[in-house]
């Protein structure tokens, strides 16, 4: 049976596909971690960078950017609201545990919870259509509520947001740009670098393929070679060369 397109994540970019496939990650357990990880609390009040924060700006940075677009103006219109006291009180609630001292930022999250699925239940359904994403034929993602109402507030369907993360995802483009000391504004990328090193659960069953070693010993000799070089398109095309034949070898093709 075909699902709809909005609850259907149909297109995988290619450099996010490389990205995973080099290291061994699971794009479902990866998608599956990012949603866990936005956090409706950590967007209206600021935390420390870490997972959470990452996740939940890279959300906000696609907002914004859209939103300076101005043929998406008519995107953002009022949002729906069954109870508007009641969404006002659930957000007067987090801001009084923001000023509790002694917690920490996990603990801040936790008790906001039931204020975040309150002011969830509150907000009128436009955007998210089913709690449950489809990722090809057989794998599902479970949405949550900080991501539910995020998309709502934002009016951003949860597969076009999904979207945006993968397509700003380029192990080239961190490479390239990192050798040449020039910073760009991107947390899905440092989501990725977050869940790469640190969440052991983000990794497939199967064990890391020998070639990523291969690839790493050519990766550094590739940073000795482009040293003198200062092209970041240079940079960018030698890198992505370099992980497109790595990708093509780990999946049998070539």
């Amino acid at each position: 049976m075909n699902k709809p397109e909005d609850v259907t994540i149909t297109y995988i970019p290619h450099n996010f596909n490389v990205a995973c496939t080099i290291f061994n990650l699971s794009i479902q357990r990866f998608l599956q971690q990012f949603i866990d990880h936005v956090s409706f609390y950590d967007m209206i009040f600021p935390t420390e960078v870490d997972a959470y924060e990452l996740a939940t700006r890279t959300l906000s940075k696609y907002s914004y950017d859209k939103k300076e677009t101005p043929d998406d103006q008519k995107n953002y219109g009022m949002i729906a609201t069954t109870d508007l006291e009641g969404s006002v009180q659930a957000v007067k609630g987090m801001h009084m545990i923001s000023l509790q001292t002694g917690l920490n930022n996990k603990q801040r999250r936790e008790k906001a919870e039931k204020l975040v699925q309150k002011l969830f239940f509150h907000i009128g359904k436009d955007k998210v259509k089913s709690k449950t994403l489809y990722l090809g034929k057989d794998q599902t993602l479970t949405l949550s509520p900080d991501f539910c109402l995020i998309c709502e507030i934002q009016q951003i369907g949860p597969v076009e947001h999904l979207t945006n993360l993968m397509e700003n995802i380029s192990l080239a483009d961190m490479e390239a740009r990192t050798s040449l000391g020039m910073s760009l504004e991107n947390p899905a990328m440092g989501f990725y670098m977050k869940g790469h090193k640190i969440y052991n659960d983000l990794r497939s069953n199967e064990a890391v393929h020998p070639l990523t070693f291969n690839y790493i010993d050519d990766l550094q000799e590739l940073r000795l070679h482009l040293f003198i070089y200062r092209s970041l398109k240079l940079r960018v095309q030698k890198h992505q060369e370099l992980l497109d034949k790595y990708f093509n070898l780990i999946t049998n093709k070539l």
